[in-house]
């Protein structure tokens, strides 16, 4: 255990207020009732450094992160998959034809890829009063154009501060010319006119691995002289005309291509802005809001339900802390759907909750249970200390009755599904006692023994909740049955009717715990 500890640098988890360990990646375990998704919101806010004592308003402060996107919740199951947890191909209907409605495909992002590109973002603004109004993150699309097979179309742009398409006036008329046009010329001009927008950035070719020039796009599509072969263009604002930049490494080692107009999807707008600060150093870039300084949450419930290898892929390695971005042991793989790199940031935190009765935590995914710490979370019977339900003069101490449930619960199967104290929690009087073992308590008891009725009798004490049904000698259904030389006289148990007064009594509570009166009920039978 201590090599596995030492294994870590100190950046790989950090101390909060209190002087506590916080892990990058936690799973809170224990029996049903236990508190485990209550307690979430104290982690989370532990890991964002908050340090709140009333329960209203530790609610409030955890809403605002979810509101501001730095913490997210998801509840894993059988039909969970990679696609809604990283991403996915998913079916949209296209209804820009008119009436007629076309069946499309679109690759969507899944909460832990969304969060993790959150976690990395940064809103920036170039120093600049023509476009104060425009802020860059990481989710600017980011455009290449070519400017004309020499020097003199991009000269003229830098100049004027603009970018043209040529084509004449196909691209204002889309008429029967647009339509005889080539695939990749079809496709420059509805990038250009329609899905450009202002606040992207644009990129000018200079070679299949460099650019020159970079701008930011401040205006709709615009028409110029109708005898210029040039005349579609937009108002860009530029941020770089001189140095020539490499692109080579942002585009992921790929060249760029020859088509007029494309978006680059490979490249991040804060990254580009980075390389461009680095190559010319006079541009001042403000950071307005870097969340590469915060901290970001991804609670998971239920997470043993899911099926973990499916659902994590190949990300299940990128969680440990030393494959996070930024550690000297980075790592990225390349997504499957959409092909971006990707990797997990080290200001991303993981909380899991699990519930031992589903599962045991011994044939929980290794790969799971190697990067993930455990904090156990078993009933706390402190917490119904002197909380008791009182009918007339007779009092059912809550805290024993738990107790000896519990007991009896791990004596016949194991600990991991004793009952959590959260159960007993807001009960006020025997109404609510009634209804939490009715809907609570007896259907977790029947899901633990399979129905085995005896056991479960054995767990409440015999205090009548569970009912011996005397066999009928002359039910004719049986008649074959007996015949058999298999055959053995069995005791039938059924739940006592919800109707039964015995649910109103306090006496058939206390017998759980109470061996004296159940014996005595005994000996009365």
């Amino acid at each position: 255990m201590m090599n596995y500890f030492n294994s870590f640098s100190e950046n790989d988890f950090r101390l909060n207020k209190n002087n506590k360990i916080i892990f990058k990646n936690q799973i809170l375990y224990g029996p049903p009732g236990t508190g485990k998704t209550y307690h979430t919101i104290d982690k989370a806010l532990e890991i964002l450094g908050e340090n709140l004592e009333n329960r209203i308003d530790k609610k409030a402060k955890f809403d605002e992160y979810v509101k501001n996107g730095q913490i997210v919740f998801t509840t894993f199951h059988q039909s969970y998959g990679y696609e809604e947890f990283i991403e996915g191909i998913k079916p949209i209907i296209n209804k820009d034809n008119g009436n007629s409605k076309e069946l499309d495909y679109e690759i969507k992002d899944g909460i832990f890829k969304r969060i993790c590109n959150r976690a990395l973002n940064k809103e920036r603004k170039v120093d600049n009063n023509e476009i104060d109004d425009i802020t860059i993150n990481n989710d600017t699309p980011i455009w290449k154009i070519s400017l004309g097979p020499n020097a003199s179309l991009r000269d003229k742009c830098f100049k004027e501060n603009k970018i043209y398409i040529g084509w004449n006036k196909i691209p204002e008329n889309m008429n029967e010319e647009f339509l005889a046009l080539g695939t990749n010329d079809k496709s420059t001009i509805n990038n250009f006119k329609d899905e450009m927008q202002i606040g992207d950035l644009v990129c000018v070719f200079n070679s299949l691995k460099t650019i020159k020039g970079v701008g930011i796009i401040k205006s709709d599509v615009k028409y110029g002289d109708d005898k210029e072969e040039y005349r579609t263009y937009r108002d860009v604002e530029w941020i770089s005309k001189d140095s020539e930049i490499s692109l080579y490494e942002l585009n992921d080692n790929k060249n760029l291509t020859l088509k007029t107009v494309y978006k680059l999807w490979r490249i991040r707008a804060n990254d580009l802005l980075e390389k461009i600060k680095n190559e010319k150093e006079q541009i001042d870039i403000k950071t307005i809001d870097d969340n590469t300084e915060k901290k970001f949450v991804i609670i998971i419930d239920e997470i043993n339900r899911g099926n973990v290898s499916k659902i994590f892929g190949e990300l299940i390695t990128l969680i440990e802390p030393s494959k996070r971005i930024g550690k000297e042991e980075e790592l990225k793989v390349t997504l499957p759907y959409s092909g971006e790199k990707f990797g997990v940031p080290e200001n991303v935190y993981i909380i899991g909750t699990m519930n031992t009765a589903d599962r045991s935590i011994t044939s929980l995914d290794t790969a799971l249970r190697r990067r993930f710490e455990f904090v156990e979370m078993m009933p706390d019977l402190s917490k119904l200390n002197n909380k008791f339900v009182k009918k007339d003069q007779e009092k059912v101490e809550l805290q024993q009755l738990l107790e000896a449930i519990n007991t009896r619960i791990e004596y016949l199967l194991d600990r991991e599904k004793t009952i959590g104290h959260a159960f007993f929690m807001n009960i006020e009087n025997l109404n609510d006692l009634k209804w939490v073992f009715q809907n609570k308590i007896i259907p977790l008891l029947q899901e633990y023994f399979y129905d085995d009725y005896a056991l479960i009798n054995a767990v409440l004490n015999n205090n009548g909740m569970i009912e011996e049904v005397v066999e009928n000698k002359e039910n004719d259904y049986l008649h074959s049955i007996r015949k058999l030389e298999i055959y053995n006289e069995k005791i039938i148990y059924n739940i006592t009717s919800f109707d039964s007064k015995i649910w109103d009594n306090e006496i058939t509570y206390q017998k759980i715990y109470k061996n004296q009166i159940s014996d005595n009920k005994t000996k009365e039978n």
